[in-house]
This record gives structure tokens, sequence and C-alpha cells, in this order.
């Protein structure tokens, strides 16, 4: 995962921690006028999903148990686990792993109730490093 995709994932959490405390505009639109859905394999929408594939083909690697802590139209983060298959020797016989991840869902297209999420970032960071990756969303 390149340093941005990493620096836009901090970026996300530290506005989400600021931006918390802010009081509320008054005219301010609605929220629900003013949100971005995620596209799942089928391509059908969805607001703060609980899940999410990653690998639409087969489903080798997912988000799951996933806790939004914030949704706008511009960007989402939670935290959940990313379940993978390790494939070796080979995906059929790969052992099933799983581990806790940040996550974030952002660089939205789209306007109205077509406005949609296109990439998500997961991963973690702490005294060990970061380990973030990028993953296209289905459009």
């Amino acid at each position: 995962m390149t340093g941005s995709a990493a620096a836009r994932f901090l970026a996300a959490i530290a506005a989400v921690g600021a931006t918390a405390t802010l009081p509320a505009v008054a005219g301010a639109a609605p929220v629900a006028a003013q949100t971005s859905v995620i596209r799942d394999c089928l391509s059908r929408p969805a607001t703060k999903p609980s899940s999410i594939t990653l690998a639409c083909a087969d489903a080798n690697a997912r988000l799951v148990g996933i806790v939004w802590d914030s949704w706008t139209a511009d960007i989402a983060t939670g935290v959940g686990d990313l379940e993978e298959n390790t494939c070796e020797p080979d995906c059929a016989r790969g052992a099933q792993v799983s581990r806790r991840v940040g996550i974030s869902v952002h660089t939205p297209v789209g306007t109205g109730a077509d406005r949609r999420f296109t990439v998500v970032t997961y991963g973690t960071s702490g005294a060990w490093g970061n380990d973030f990756r990028d993953a296209d969303l289905p459009r």
C-alpha cells in the first residue's frame, strides 16, 4: 500500500476525533440527503454494512463485524476483522486467518442517490509499523 493511502487513512481517523465535538450548524442539509453508499459484489447499495467482500470472484478476503464510527458523504471510518485465505499451498487448501483492522471508505463518485464510495483502505498501525491496503469497491 502506498504511503498516501496510509496518510489518508490516518487523517480520516484524526478528522473523526476533531469533528466529533463541533456544534450543529443551523440550516445544514439533512444527513440522509448527503450520504454515500457502498455497492456490494452484486452492485446492491448499502449504508453502514456489517461486512464488505473484497474478493468478489472467490470471497477469499472480506471485512466482517464492522462497527462504523463515522459516516459522511465523503468518508466513513470504522473497525472490523479482516478474514482472508492464506492460499498456501493453494487457495483450495489455504487456511482462513483473521485480524482486527481499521477501515476507511472514501473517494466517492456520483451524485444524489447514486453517490457511492469507490475505495476501501484497511489495516493496522502501531508500534510494529503500519500495514495498510487499498481495494477498489464495485461501482
